[in-house]
């Protein structure tokens, strides 16, 4: 008996050391992944648009590449600008094909053409350890990334001159983390200067939001546990800090969430929890659709509208449309 309970006792300890290990690996994974590398880009000049490169310092030693598209003149929106912010493994240029080459679109097609030729200057950046910016610790799920949009502000708003922007009419528009990263920067965003936040397909918490990307990818929930305990420690940055829903109540400007039915790797219940919370200060407004993957609905005609409507009423001072559903 005294064997078996012994060799019962390093079994467990044997389980519990690959469950920590797998958890482990996946935290690893998630926080340092080669984000650099794009297989197909796909840049605003292949186009013909009238593009500033930009270089946006975040502190003494790491810098942000973005690009900025201004409206031609006869469409502009007096400086009205919007600041693009992809989401995990994404980037300003990258050419994505997920979940098919159906869905083939870069940042352009997700709104960048539309909201030019709307009248609004737009910048598109990308995020530390993305594309083409510094390498800037782990990957954070929005928490430090949000510093990253912050300090794209300040830039926008010391050169606002020379760029040909309005630095009191700046709104955000992000996708999946990238609009996890949006909300956090709005409830960070102490002075104000953000306008108004376009948020596609985003977490409500990062907690609840890696079981469901595991269940995305066939791998067991069982390593959820671990894995959210090595994101903290290797990161050095606690989940709640990447949760949108723990910070709503200090977002001043309007928001517009909005999220697909069909979409498998964040389920809708993700806008549902933000939506439903009593701690906006304004409330946001909604629009969902069905029939759509994670972060596609951009394919629908009516997004765009929508989403230039939004920030027309919001940056311009233009009337809206239609009422959001």
């Amino acid at each position: 008996m005294t064997e078996f309970v012994f060799s019962l006792a390093i079994a467990v300890v044997i389980a519990l050391a690959l469950w920590q290990i797998i958890g482990c690996l996946i935290a690893q994974r998630l926080l340092y992944s080669n984000h650099h590398s794009i297989a197909q880009r796909r840049t605003p000049e292949q186009f013909g648009h009238r593009v500033t490169r930009l270089t946006i310092p975040v502190d003494r030693h790491h810098n942000l590449a973005a690009w900025m598209l201004s409206p031609s003149p006869d469409v502009s929106l007096d400086g009205a600008c919007i600041v693009m912010v992809h989401g995990f493994s994404g980037g300003k240029d990258k050419l994505w094909s997920f979940p098919s080459d159906d869905y083939q679109a870069s940042t352009l097609e997700q709104g960048g053409a539309a909201l030019v030729n709307s009248g609004f200057h737009v910048v598109a950046i990308d995020l530390r350890n993305h594309g083409d910016s510094d390498d800037n610790g782990p990957v954070t799920l929005g928490a430090r990334e949000s510093d990253d949009v912050l300090s794209t502000l300040d830039y926008l708003r010391n050169h606002a001159g020379h760029l040909g922007i309005d630095a009191n009419r700046i709104g955000l528009r992000g996708e999946s983390m990238g609009g996890a990263t949006c909300l956090i920067a709005g409830a960070r965003d102490q002075e104000n200067q953000i306008r108004a936040i376009w948020s596609d397909s985003a977490f409500a918490e990062a907690a609840s939001a890696i079981p469901d990307f595991m269940r995305h990818k066939n791998i067991p929930t069982i390593f959820a546990l671990p894995a959210r305990f090595w994101l903290t420690k290797l990161a050095g940055v606690h989940l709640n800090e990447a949760s949108p829903l723990r910070r709503i109540g200090m977002i001043h400007c309007p928001v517009f969430l909005t999220h697909s039915n069909g979409d498998a790797m964040l389920p809708i219940r993700h806008l549902e929890i933000l939506a439903s919370s009593e701690h906006w200060q304004q409330t946001p407004q909604i629009w969902s659709l069905a029939q759509h993957a994670h972060n596609r609905l951009w394919r629908e005609p009516e997004y765009h509208q929508r989403q230039i409507d939004f920030f027309r009423l919001h940056l311009a001072n233009q009337t809206i449309r239609r009422e959001a559903a």
